[in-house]
């Protein structure tokens, strides 16, 4: 038998190392447990995400969007997976162990989350991190523990040995100025700088698929557009598959070629978005198109 499978491929931007050709999540069921309730916060859910796609997750609040986001990344407790499947390629990650997502998160599976100014840690700065993230194979540090085990020492030896592709990284997000970036702490940063500046940790693994929840979540419009755009061309130029986690389908729509939506955990609708927004078939999506067509209104009036 080949060594790989019909799902992988070889890719030179990762050294031949066979890379992701598919996302397949089946049958999902995620809970939260408390000693006298459990809550289902995502049931049987069904979503595909193929390499150089740029896939919408949309749904009102509570949906569980995030939560089901959070699972791809094997960072979604303390809710528990009960049920389904998350295959990457013919790996499934529900069975992930601990040690094993070490090696997964980051160089697999990338996340940026929805508010990155609470992600970074405040007292390191945006280089002291990214480059932790690079030396640790794209896994973003947002422990202030993790930091705290490297040697002050050893952080200046490493630091210059991986600033060049530090500030790579930024370049390749759009921060205008990556030096001054990587001096600056995360509250020095505007919302947008922020966001760029944690998508370019998400990266620094050569992930094969990008989970970015909420990314535009606080943003001005303006910057709204811009931290969109930016993952349109990442997926393009680095033929990644982007899950893009929102509540507006009008961000969805403009940026996004298919669209999943869910509605009280569960996958209610999905395909191309021109199709869902002329003939909804469920009342969540019917909601969020009207109520994106006056959000609509309202920007560009």
């Amino acid at each position: 038998m080949d060594s790989a499978t019909p799902s992988t491929r070889t890719d030179e931007r990762t050294g031949g190392v066979e890379t992701m050709e598919r996302l397949d999540i089946t049958n999902l069921t995620i809970t939260y447990s408390s000693e006298s309730r459990q809550q289902t916060a995502v049931d049987d859910a069904n979503l595909t995400v193929e390499r150089g796609d740029l896939i919408a997750l949309v749904g009102e609040s509570g949906a569980g969007k995030s939560t089901l986001a959070r699972a791809v990344a094997g960072i979604h407790e303390p809710a528990t997976i009960q049920s389904g499947s998350i295959l990457l390629d013919d790996r499934d990650l529900t069975t992930a162990t601990t040690e094993e997502w070490r090696a997964i998160r980051g160089s697999r599976v990338g996340f940026a989350f929805q508010d990155p100014t609470t992600a970074f840690d405040p007292i390191y700065t945006v280089g002291e991190q990214l480059v932790e993230a690079i030396r640790a194979g794209g896994i973003p540090v947002t422990d202030s523990s993790l930091l705290e085990s490297v040697s002050h020492r050893f952080r200046r030896r490493s630091f210059p040995r991986h600033r060049d592709r530090a500030i790579a990284l930024l370049e390749e997000v759009g921060i205008d100025d990556p030096e001054a970036c990587l001096d600056a702490y995360p509250s020095e940063l505007s919302g947008g700088q922020c966001q760029r500046a944690f998508l370019a940790t998400a990266l620094a693994g050569e992930p094969d698929i990008l989970v970015a929840d909420e990314p535009a979540s606080g943003l001005d419009a303006t910057t709204q557009a811009r931290v969109l755009g930016l993952l349109e061309d990442l997926s393009e130029t680095r033929d990644l598959g982007v899950l893009l986690v929102t509540h507006d389908l009008g961000l969805a729509s403009e940026h996004c070629d298919n669209v999943t939506v869910l509605a009280d955990g569960r996958t209610v609708d999905s395909g191309p978005v021109e199709e869902l927004l002329s003939k909804p078939d469920h009342t969540a999506l019917l909601k969020m198109r009207d109520g994106s067509r006056i959000i609509a209104f309202w920007r560009v009036s």
